[in-house]
């Protein structure tokens, strides 16, 4: 009797062994799928507050931009002058005319009408008279050009440092990260890469390469995406960024009403992670000094995507 009772025991304490074992090994899991969950979001977050903190303090912040200027060759000499706490074009050299920039050919160059008056590439200066790179920057009194040169315009973006929009921004407005719109996806490449026309928000085009169909579900209802790439040039690290703009049915109501976008690295993979939590407003939102590709129809998802940046208030 007693040596079945220790048998009885044995039993016990293995079913009891096993059971311990294995609630631990279950608790093991969800604590690393809680710990990977965490982390993603650690990591969203910390790039939400790092991304506000460059709208909030830096000079050529999305939030101080107020306006942007062209530039076309054909003018020969523009003179650009600051006056009431604004900067307009002008074809004639006026009081308050600070600079001019000169066409000659497919070179651009600029010449200092006013004392104070920098320009810079980086942290290195570009003189008056000596050709323009790519991208340069002037200092006027107030306000701070972010200047793109191109062979057929130069494209002057200024901000205003007392823009109230800037001195007041706080914080964009989100909504609260959901591994649920963090959705498995297949990429597709399209047989043929063709070039795409989008139009923009300062009616203009811009040219895309159609280069991807994405599908994935939300909620269980089957969606896909047009991908495109701004450059095919495979030295040109722009050729490795898919570019996926949408609307779906926040779109004007929780979200920004042309729509959102979404940036992505070409997976490796044809099967990979799409997450919609990483989705950010056009920066037209924020002012109308911005040239922005709107969505095209094919990227219209009838679906709501609560996920990303929601439309920012003005």
């Amino acid at each position: 009797m007693k040596q079945k009772n220790v048998v009885l025991l044995l039993v016990i304490a293995f079913v009891i062994m096993f059971f311990a074992q294995s609630c631990s090994n279950e608790e093991c899991e969800e604590t690393t799928s809680v710990s990977e969950d965490t982390g993603w979001k650690e990591v969203l977050l910390k790039d939400r507050r790092e991304k506000d903190e460059y709208y909030k303090k830096f000079p050529d912040s999305p939030m101080a931009r107020c306006k942007r200027l062209v530039v076309l060759p054909d003018r020969g000499e523009t003179f650009v002058l600051e006056k009431e706490n604004d900067v307009v074009l002008t074809k004639e050299k006026e009081p308050g005319v600070k600079f001019s920039v000169v066409n000659e050919g497919e070179q651009w160059s600029w010449n200092s009408l006013a004392e104070g008056v920098t320009c810079t590439a980086g942290d290195k200066p570009v003189g008056p008279g000596t050709p323009m790179p790519s991208r340069v920057t002037f200092k006027l009194d107030r306000c701070i050009l972010s200047t793109y040169v191109m062979k057929d315009r130069v494209l002057l973006m200024v901000h205003d440092p007392e823009r109230p929009e800037f001195k007041h921004f706080s914080h964009l407005y989100y909504f609260p990260p959901d591994p649920g719109y963090n959705v498995p996806a297949v990429m597709e490449i399209f047989p043929t890469i063709e070039t795409f026309k989008v139009l923009t928000s300062q009616n203009e085009e811009k040219i895309y390469h159609r280069y991807a169909r994405i599908k994935f579900s939300i909620d269980g209802k089957p969606c896909q995406l047009t991908a495109f790439k701004f450059t095919m040039e495979k030295n040109d690290p722009d050729s490795k960024i898919l570019f996926i703009p949408f609307s779906d049915a926040t779109s004007g109501n929780e979200t920004y009403e042309a729509g959102r976008f979404l940036d992505i690295h070409e997976p490796k993979d044809k099967e990979f992670t799409l997450d919609f939590n990483r989705c950010y407003n056009p920066l037209c939102n924020y002012s109308p000094g911005f040239n922005c590709p709107i969505p095209p129809l094919e990227n219209h998802l009838e679906v709501a995507i609560k996920a990303g940046e929601k439309a920012y208030p003005h």
